[in-house]
């Protein structure tokens, strides 16, 4: 029971959640100035986020006015202007967190193809960041930093499950990513690299998934932390290569809770939880 409660009432340095705070902002903030201003690729098939669901049984058509988009972009910005400067108010770090992901839900629902899932992490990590205004103290809560760990565990465990369960086992020895990087038309020397060994691509994808499905992991074993930061780093990289996908929220929450956070501050607490 006592390790329970200094689980919630112990904290981190505040830098720690200062820093999360700021590189979840500029990530946030370079997706809605540049990477959601509008675009119309068509019409979606179904929904891809709560919003969309909600537009749909609604008939609101909320996803086909570009005004609604402006105006999040906007309270996003202001909102992330005053939460830097009270890192901890409830009001502007709710509006802000509930502004990127409305946002974001607009412009994934007027996209026809991919994209849907490369924000994530930013949305989720602002939701949990806005859950620090509830915690009075001038100190990083350890169950806020756990939580962010929880986002990003969940978000690579839950890829690579979506994988089994689109294609089974067969994942590992099939065509995927040849046929993705096909799809996509990745001209790059890596991509050509892939499309001429099926062995190597195959290889590819059995690493990509075993990451994936073994990434709750960090969450229950600190010590994998800090290699576990590396692989999906380097994981990143070989998408960026690829595909030229820039998944600015996952490696923002990687670049700090998983190699800043183990190397400088909390390599005490590593052993503990």
């Amino acid at each position: 029971m006592s390790n329970l409660s200094s689980f919630f009432q112990d904290g981190l340095p505040r830098r720690l959640g200062l820093i999360n705070l700021y590189v979840l902002l500029a990530s946030g903030a370079y997706a809605m100035m540049i990477k959601f201003p509008w675009r119309e690729e068509g019409v979606r098939g179904v929904p891809a986020s709560p919003l969309g669901f909600l537009d749909q049984a609604l008939g609101l058509t909320l996803r086909d006015h570009p005004i609604l988009l402006t105006f999040f972009t906007i309270c996003f910005l202001l909102s992330g202007i005053f939460w830097i400067y009270k890192p901890q108010h409830r009001i502007t770090s709710w509006v802000c967190a509930l502004s990127f992901w409305l946002g974001g839900s607009l412009y994934i629902e007027n996209l026809v193809m991919a994209e849907t899932h490369a924000h994530q992490g930013t949305s989720l990590g602002l939701f949990v960041m806005a859950m620090w205004s509830l915690d009075k103290s001038q100190e990083f809560p350890k169950w806020i930093y756990f939580l962010l760990l929880a986002v990003l565990s969940s978000l690579y465990f839950h890829a690579g499950l979506a994988k089994l369960m689109v294609s089974g086992p067969e994942w590992i020895n099939g065509p995927g990513l040849q046929v993705i990087l096909h799809y996509y038309q990745s001209d790059s020397h890596l991509a050509q690299y892939f499309l001429e060994n099926a062995k190597i691509s195959s290889v590819a994808q059995t690493i990509v998934l075993l990451l994936e499905l073994g990434a709750l992991s960090f969450l229950i074993f600190p010590t994998l932390r800090l290699p576990y930061g590396v692989l999906l780093s380097l994981f990143h990289f070989a998408i960026f290569l690829l595909f030229g996908w820039v998944f600015l929220g996952h490696s923002a929450l990687i670049f700090v809770n998983l190699l800043l956070a183990p190397l400088f501050f909390t390599p005490r607490l590593e052993k503990k939880i």
